[in-house]
Parts: C-alpha cells; sequence; structure tokens
C-alpha cells in the first residue's frame, strides 16, 4: 500500500521533486496508488515503487522514471514523451495504447507486458527483455531493438 504520506506529497505537484531533494535517503512508496489522469510531468519518480498502481491515462511527460518499480502497474493510455525510464521494471505492466517516443528506455523490462496499441515510434531499447503480447504495437524506426532470448531472472 502506498505511504499516505508521500503520497500527499505527489498530490501537490512539483513540490514533490523539492522534497525528493531534500530528502534522498527515502524512497517513495506510492505502490498500489490511484493516480490515473493525474499529471505528473515532469516529477522525480526515479527509483519509486509504483507497483500495482493505477497510472491509466496519466501525463507522465518528462518524468524521470529511473530504476522505477513498476510492476503490474495500469499504464494504459500513458504519454511517457521525453520521459526517463532506464532501467524501469516494467514486467506485467499494462501498456495498452501508451506513448513511448522517448529516447532513455534503455534496460527496460518488459517481460509480460502487454503493450497492444502501444506507439513505441522511435524509441531506444538498448537491452531490454521483451516477451509475450504485441498486438498492434507499432514499431516504427526503433533504435537498438535486440530480441532477447533470455533475461535474468527476478
Amino acid at each position: 500500500m502506498a505511504n499516505i504520506e508521500h503520497l500527499r506529497i505527489l498530490k501537490k505537484g512539483l513540490v514533490f521533486n523539492e522534497w525528493r531533494e531534500q530528502n534522498p535517503d527515502i524512497r517513495p512508496n506510492l505502490s498500489s496508488a490511484k493516480l490515473s489522469n493525474e499529471n505528473l510531468s515532469g516529477m522525480n519518480l526515479s527509483g519509486v515503487d509504483l507497483s500495482w498502481a493505477d497510472l491509466s491515462w496519466a501525463d507522465l511527460s518528462r518524468a524521470n522514471l529511473q530504476q522505477a518499480n513498476l510492476y503490474k502497474t495500469n499504464l494504459t493510455g500513458v504519454d511517457f514523451s521525453g520521459a526517463n525510464l532506464r532501467g524501469a521494471d516494467l514486467r506485467r505492466a499494462t501498456l495498452e495504447w501508451v506513448h513511448f517516443s522517448v529516447d532513455r528506455l534503455i534496460n527496460p523490462d518488459l517481460r509480460e507486458s502487454d503493450l497492444n496499441g502501444a506507439d513505441l515510434n522511435r524509441a531506444d531499447f538498448r537491452g531490454a527483455c521483451f516477451s509475450e503480447y504485441w498486438g498492434r504495437a507499432a514499431l516504427i524506426d526503433c533504435n537498438q531493438i535486440r530480441w532477447v532470448k533470455k533475461c535474468p531472472s527476478n
């Protein structure tokens, strides 16, 4: 469950980024949070636990999600334009209809994620782990896609 205090600070907007700078040793817990349709653009969510959260249709453009835990997170319709998803754990996430036009999608773990209808155009997938459902994902002009046969076990 999400830490109520962390969630309260996040809902204040970019104050959350200042709080993160002032509290670098705290790893925010926003697991299972209901954040659908929230504007989280430009937020520093690096290393944050967002597992099992509902972020459907949220604006995560320019957000820093480096090393974030997005395991089993509902990310349907999310805008990741310009976001940093380097090393993010997106295993078993619902990524239907997301917009992934990002430069830093390096080393994400996308095993068992649902990418049906996702716009993956111009995304850099170096070192990514993929499997399962691609559906109608758009894979135009992607850089460095490597089909990893054996991903690290977690």
